[in-house]
């Protein structure tokens, strides 16, 4: 939501390295509804993993082949958030999300 700001440098610099940079919209922040719950890692990590969740199904129908390897980084409210995810991603695989009503 703030492109052009310093929050989205770090996508971008890893995505023009090659890889697929990718960035969370945690709740309160974009679009949606709410308030901003300031550094809940609960919900940073369940934002971070539905991001996986999402480039992991674009990637394919672009025609993109994807490694598993994943690469965690974040600054300030990130680097909790970095730390939530990789606490996430040690306990299993991130399981593709379902439908509602599936």
């Amino acid at each position: 939501m703030q492109r052009g700001a310093f929050v989205s440098a770090p996508a971008i610099a890893h995505a023009a390295a090659g890889a697929a940079g990718v960035a969370p919209d945690y709740p309160g922040m974009g679009k949606g509804p709410g308030l901003h719950p300031w550094m809940d890692i609960g919900s940073e990590s369940t934002a971070s993993l539905d991001m996986l969740r999402a480039a992991r199904a674009f990637a394919p129908r672009t025609g993109h082949v994807r490694e598993r390897k994943v690469m965690v980084t974040g600054f300030s409210q990130g680097a909790s958030a970095a730390l939530g995810l990789g606490r996430a991603l040690e306990a299993g695989p991130v399981e593709p999300a379902q439908a509602p009503g599936t």
